[in-house]
C-alpha cells in the first residue's frame, strides 16, 4: 500500500521495490485518468447484449467449454474461480468455487462486466491484454482501491493460425488464496484452448476444401480463390496470379496473407471489396448451414492468355477429351454415392494431387485409376499399373536404399577368394 500511496502522491523515489510490469501498468491507469478509489467495476451488459457477444466469440466459448467444465470441479473448495474474457476485456463465463463466485459479485468479477485497464485500473485480465503476455497480479498491485482483497493470474489466448489473441483466462481469489502455481495454471488452460482452436479450425480448413472441390475444376481457365472465414487464401488454381495481376491487383499470393475484406461477417464478406474484384464473382462455401468460407471466381480478362495452358504438357489431353469420356462412361450406375465418387474423381483428375482409391476387390479402382490418368494433363504418358502386393520386402528396401553388389545372388565379377 505504501508504494501505492507514494505513486498516487508523486512520490517516485519510493516505488524501487515496485515491479516494472505493474509500476508501467499503474502509469498506462494514470494516464487514463482511472479513479484509484474504484470500489467495484461497471454495470454489466444487458441480457440480450451479453448473449449477442457470446454469440460472436462462441468458436471461444466452445473451445473453453471442456476446460471450465473441468474447473467446475477442480476449484471447487480452492477459494478461486476461472474466467473468459474476450479481447474487450469483457468476461464470457466463469466457473470455480461457489463462495468465491458470490463474492465476486461484490466488484462485479462477473460475465458481461468489462475489465480492461483504462476502466478498472491494473488487473489480470486487462494488463495480460494491454502486455499481451501472462500476468499475475496480488493484491495491493492492484490499482484500484476495491480489488486490492484479490489476487489473480491471466494469459493470453492466441489464435492458432494468424497469431492474434482472440481471448484471456483468468484464475482470480481472495489475496489469501495467492498461489504462483496459479499463474501456471492459467498458462496450461490457455494453451489447451489454442490448441482446441487449432483442432477446430484444422477441421474446418477440410470441411471448407471439400466443398470447394465440385467447382474446383468446373472451369479451365478461370482463376480461383479460395478463402477461409478469416479472409485467409487457403487454396488457388494455376490462373489466379495472372487473372489478379490482368485486373490490377496488387495481392500476393506467393505469401497467404490475410485480406480483411475478405473475411466474413453475418451476411457473407464485410467489405467493401478491392476494385479489382466483382461481387458476382464470389460463390459461398457452405456445410450443413454453416458459411465455411468463399470461394473467388475470376473469369479470364479479355485479351489474356491461361497462365499454364501451354506450360503443363504440350500434348496432354485436354479435360474433355474423348479418352476421359470413353474410360469414365465404362462405369455404368444409378447409384447417387458411386456418381458422386465419379464426378470427384473427374475434379482430381485435373490436379497435381495424388489420389488414394480404397475398395473391396472387384469394385472398379483400376478403372477408377485408368480413368483419373486419361482425364489428367499427364494423359499423354503411359499407364503403368504397379501391384505393389507382388513385391519382396527386400526388393522394395534395395530399390529403395540400394544393396551390396552379389546381394542376392553372391557372384560378383570380380570374383571372390
Amino acid at each position: 500500500m505504501a508504494a501505492w500511496e507514494s505513486f498516487l502522491s508523486g512520490d517516485a523515489a519510493r516505488n524501487d521495490t515496485l515491479r516494472t510490469l505493474v509500476d508501467r501498468s499503474w502509469r498506462r491507469c494514470q494516464d487514463a485518468r482511472v479513479d484509484p478509489d474504484r470500489r467495484y467495476a461497471p454495470d454489466p451488459l444487458p441480457e440480450h447484449a451479453l448473449y449477442a457477444l457470446r454469440e460472436s466469440n462462441s468458436e471461444l466459448l466452445e473451445a473453453g467449454a471442456p476446460v471450465m467444465a473441468y474447473a467446475r470441479d477442480f476449484l471447487a473448495e480452492s477459494g478461486t474461480m476461472m474466467l473468459l474474457a474476450d479481447t474487450q476485456c469483457t468476461i464470457l463465463t466463469m466457473e470455480g468455487d461457489t463462495p468465491t463466485v458470490d463474492t465476486a459479485e461484490s466488484i462485479r468479477l462477473i460475465p458481461g462486466v468489462t475489465w480492461s485497464e483504462h476502466i478498472c485500473g491494473t488487473n489480470a485480465i486487462g494488463t495480460a491484454l494491454a502486455v499481451g503476455q501472462p500476468v499475475q497480479i496480488h493484491s495491493a498491485e492492484h490499482f484500484c482501491a476495491g480489488i486490492k482483497l484479490w489476487t489473480c493470474s491471466a494469459a493470453v489466448i492466441h489464435h492458432p493460425q494468424g497469431g492474434e489473441i482472440v481471448g484471456v483466462i483468468d484464475v482470480s481469489g481472495l489475496s489469501e488464496t495467492y498461489n504462483r502455481q496459479s499463474l501456471a495454471l492459467a498458462v496450461t488452460t490457455a494453451s489447451r484452448i489454442e490448441s482446441r482452436l487449432a483442432a477446430r479450425e484444422m477441421e474446418l480448413r477440410c470441411r471448407l476444401l471439400e466443398g470447394a472441390m465440385g467447382r474446383w475444376g468446373s472451369s479451365a481457365t478461370d482463376g480461383l480463390i479460395l478463402f477461409d472465414r478469416r479472409g485467409v487464401p487457403v487454396k488457388i488454381n494455376e490462373h489466379a496470379t495472372s487473372a489478379v495481376a490482368a485486373r490490377g491487383g496488387d495481392m500476393d499470393l506467393s505469401v497467404p496473407a490475410r485480406l480483411p475484406e475478405m473475411a466474413l461477417g453475418a451476411d457473407g464478406p464485410v467489405g467493401p471489396l478491392p476494385e479489382w474484384m466483382n461481387n458476382d464473382w464470389l460463390v459461398p462455401v457452405t456445410s450443413h448451414g454453416l458459411r465455411l468460407g468463399t470461394l473467388l471466381i475470376m473469369p479470364l480478362a479479355r485479351g489474356a492468355r491461361p497462365a499454364s495452358i501451354q506450360q503443363a504438357a504440350p500434348n496432354c489431353t485436354p479435360p474433355d477429351s474423348p479418352a476421359k469420356v470413353r474410360n469414365f462412361a465404362s462405369l455404368v450406375s444409378r447409384n447417387p454415392t458411386l456418381l458422386s465418387a465419379i464426378d470427384k474423381a473427374r475434379q482430381l483428375a485435373r490436379s497435381k494431387v495424388p489420389v488414394l482409391l480404397l475398395g473391396e476387390t472387384g469394385v472398379g479402382k483400376e478403372e477408377f485409376a485408368s480413368g483419373i490418368h486419361e482425364a489428367s494433363q499427364r494423359a499423354s504418358g503411359a499407364y503403368v499399373a504397379l501391384n505393389c502386393g507382388g513385391l519382396s520386402r527386400e526388393l522394395l528396401a534395395s530399390e529403395l536404399f540400394g544393396y551390396a553388389e552379389g546381394a542376392f545372388t553372391g557372384a560378383r565379377k570380380g570374383g571372390m577368394m
